[in-house]
């Protein structure tokens, strides 16, 4: 007999995942008092503390606690795996938890979670925005179970499934002196101010182009957003260099912006479907990540 139900399991992986106990209630559609005891009675079972809790702050796994969550994911990944042998046969149902890359869900995910849903009403799909830092943490935690990201940051646990390659290109405001060409080189660019994304790995990646190339570059500035940045670059602030391309050209404030090729010979960067190597998909993940990969196979044809 179990110490331990799947559903105290389950309450307990919610509440690491929100890092809020009213939260993770809300999501587990449970009430809160009901994952509090839950949690409590696991805590007099093994004797230690699994959540710090903090008045306002929500709670916190302490180190007992996060090899209890790790083990947790697996006995329930495990149940999920054995309820699959009764439920191959029949209409797919479950639900997956997808991470994208925050600028690439603004262009991809919407038209994908229709086009899957129309085909798979019965599974519900739950998403998450991630940046290059927390991408490859949160599918080793199990916290989601795919990624739609441009792969930088991704560690060796992780397999990427290349959906498609962007090359980069400059973005300037319509009155630049640089706005009339018809491509521009990155030592022309180095001689504005550059407007870079304020995630590291992305700025240190844009920055690589340049340092590679054995250009210097000068003053730049930092925006929290894709569209920040636009409009930063929109207002003559500066110059950038982007791999996203919205269909608008222009930014939220309506000035205009110019987009041009970059005569420098740049690698393409891969955008990446990515999953745990380790991890066994369940049904409704596993045709999630085959209508991806269909999705963005159909588009390139």
């Amino acid at each position: 007999m179990l110490s331990i139900s799947l559903k105290q399991y389950s309450y307990l992986v919610g509440a690491a995942d929100h890092g809020n106990l009213t939260v993770a209630a809300a999501a587990l559609h449970i009430s809160q008092p009901a994952i509090s005891v839950a949690i409590a009675a696991m805590e007099a079972h093994f004797g230690q503390l699994i959540l710090l809790r903090r008045q306002g702050q929500g709670v916190s796994l302490t180190p007992f606690g996060r090899d209890v969550v790790q083990q947790a994911r697996r006995v329930l990944n495990q149940a999920a795996r054995t309820e699959r042998l009764r439920a191959d046969s029949g209409p797919l149902t479950g639900q997956v938890i997808f991470g994208s890359y925050l600028d690439l869900a603004a262009y991809y995910v919407p038209g994908l979670l229709r086009g899957f849903a129309r085909k798979h009403a019965g599974v519900g799909v739950t998403l998450r925005t991630v940046d290059f830092e927390t991408v490859s943490p949160q599918l080793e935690s199990g916290a989601i179970d795919l990624a739609l990201s441009f792969g930088l940051g991704l560690g060796p646990a992780v397999e990427r499934i290349v959906l498609t390659q962007q090359r980069p290109h400059a973005i300037l405001a319509a009155d630049h002196p640089l706005a009339r060409k018809r491509s521009v080189s990155l030592r022309q660019l180095a001689r504005y101010p550059l407007v870079l994304a304020d995630q590291a790995l992305s700025r240190e990646h844009i920055l690589a182009l340049f340092s590679t190339a054995g250009i210097e570059v000068g003053a730049t500035m930092q925006a929290g957003t894709f569209e920040f940045l636009r409009g930063l670059v929109a207002n003559g602030l500066g110059v950038a260099v982007v791999y996203s391309r919205p269909r608008s050209d222009r930014s939220y404030d309506g000035k205009k912006i110019v987009e041009l090729a970059i005569a420098d010979n740049l690698p393409p960067h891969p955008i990446l479907l990515a999953k745990l190597k380790s991890a066994s998909l369940n049904r409704a993940a596993q045709a999630f990540s085959e209508y991806v990969v269909a999705s963005f196979r159909s588009a390139r044809n």
